[in-house]
């Protein structure tokens, strides 16, 4: 299976859909378009994103981002620690954006936020990362699972919690798999988040010019519990967190 590297590739504009599997993405999405399962260079968000971005630069990429872990303070200062911003600009979309009810940032202020960055940049190439599929669901009838992720992840103070602290925070969906959350549940309201954000790239896609070339990936998988897999990810080199899609947009 090739490797992804992102930056090797041809595109205008990629799109990341975050913690999206490629056999939930194959069945779920109906854009137009040609689909190829390639191996992410990361099992998480972090991983991910130091091995497509340490050592570059490219000033000519915006990064717009629904994701509180990428931040220019974390790429630079905290624990993705490249010491440098490694694109023209980044728009923290979560850090103004952030829905304190449904503990996240939807994916509809990222597609207003990508809309707005590629008719202000011109002549920019763009990374637009939604939030979703990743937990919270927010289309489950439970709020079970909503907790935290902003909190946990950077505080006012700008001091991120050490990953034993973060295992104990209440409130990420997986802690409560066989408790108060049933497995078909959980795996329900992830095929709903994946559903969500595809309705929403949908809107972006149709915004973006047409001589722009558009492609869409995960920056990793989520394990949902088959083969004995456990759920969630984090640093765990298994198919279904490496195995991402790669979706060349036709435009009609």
């Amino acid at each position: 299976m090739k490797k992804l590297k992102v930056l090797n590739e041809e595109w205008d504009v990629l799109i990341v859909l975050d913690a999206c599997r490629f056999d939930v993405f194959q069945v779920c999405n109906t854009i137009p378009g040609e689909l190829e399962v390639r191996r992410s260079l990361g099992s998480c968000t972090e991983q991910w994103f130091r091995n497509n971005f340490k050592d570059t630069h490219n000033d000519n990429i915006v990064y717009i981002s629904g994701n509180p872990y990428v931040s220019e303070w974390k790429i630079v200062e905290g624990t993705l620690g490249l010491g440098y911003l490694p694109f023209y600009k980044i728009i923290e979309v979560w850090d103004w954006a952030w829905d304190s009810e449904r503990k996240c940032v939807p994916p509809e202020p990222v597609t207003r936020a990508g809309i707005e960055a590629i008719k202000e940049y011109k002549n920019k190439k763009f990374i637009i990362h939604y939030l979703q599929p990743h937990f919270p669901f927010l289309r489950m009838n439970r709020t079970i699972g909503r907790g935290l992720l902003l909190d946990y992840l950077q505080d006012k103070e700008k001091r991120f919690l050490t990953r034993d602290e973060m295992s104990k925070i209440e409130g990420v969906i997986w802690h409560y798999i066989g408790d108060r959350v049933s497995v078909e549940e959980a795996r329900e309201g992830y095929v709903n988040n994946v559903l969500y954000v595809l309705e929403e790239v949908e809107k972006l896609i149709k915004e973006i010019p047409k001589d722009m070339t558009i492609r869409i990936t995960a920056d990793h998988g989520e394990m949902l519990g088959y083969n004995k897999e456990s759920f969630g990810h984090g640093f765990i080199d298994t198919p279904s967190l490496r195995e991402v899609p790669w979706f060349k947009v036709r435009r009609e």
